[in-house]
């Protein structure tokens, strides 16, 4: 096997020339992106199938699970008199 000249050598160093990466497009657009649950006006009550009397809360944006909570008569309210 002959050796390699020295033209083969440098070509095997000599670098491409380094191009931009393309225009990437976001990986979710912004209509599609998560839902963070938020805007407390888009929350659906419903109440809840398993336990009595307590309300499931889901988002009306993407349907998502927000949380369980008691009915409003069972929370204990700051009243003036507690102050």
């Amino acid at each position: 096997m002959p050796a390699p000249t020295a033209a083969e050598l440098q070509a095997l160093w000599t670098l491409a020339p380094i191009t931009p990466p393309p225009e990437r497009s976001p990986a979710t657009p912004p209509e599609t992106a998560r839902c963070c649950h938020s805007d407390r006006r888009r929350w659906i009550d419903r109440p809840d199938k398993r336990r009595s009397g307590w309300i499931r809360t889901t988002c009306g944006l993407c349907g998502g699970f927000v949380g369980y909570r008691p009915p409003d008569h069972q929370r204990t309210k700051q009243t003036n008199d507690d102050i």
